[in-house]
């Protein structure tokens, strides 16, 4: 029964990105780095933590952002949620910030989008600062 009211609250109007209006069986979604400020060339470790109240299966979490003319950072992948709290961690070499394929040393964000069968139903997003 959980299964079919899952898939019947995710076909609902969105008309918001609060998460517990949109998906109240998704409670909170969050990002976090090990770090705030990051140099040209080092690993970013990143992770997506996801409360969850029930267990679902074939979400895409889609992880992007730095943006400079596009997204320098974009991935997706396909997860299945436990009930409880969910961790799900990818790692990125920041770009360069020199020369003419870099980026401007600046502050850029980091955005995290949960959706099942395309309906957006969980977004966060920070902050990180990279310099040369």
């Amino acid at each position: 029964m959980k299964k079919i009211f899952l898939i019947f609250l995710f076909f609902l109007p969105i008309g918001c990105t609060d998460v517990e209006l949109v998906n109240p069986d998704i409670s909170s979604i969050t990002l976090s780095t090990d770090k705030n400020l990051y140099h040209s060339d080092e690993l970013m470790n990143i992770t997506a933590s996801i409360q969850s109240n029930i267990e679902s299966e074939n979400l895409i979490l889609r992880i992007y952002g730095i943006y400079s003319g596009r997204n320098r950072l974009d991935s997706s992948k396909t997860i299945n949620l436990k009930k409880g709290m969910n961790m799900e961690s990818i790692q990125y070499k920041t770009p360069r910030c020199t020369g003419c394929a870099g980026i401007r040393p600046g502050t850029y964000q980091i955005n995290a989008q949960l959706k099942y069968n395309n309906t957006l139903i969980a977004n966060a997003s920070k902050d990180i600062d990279i310099a040369q």
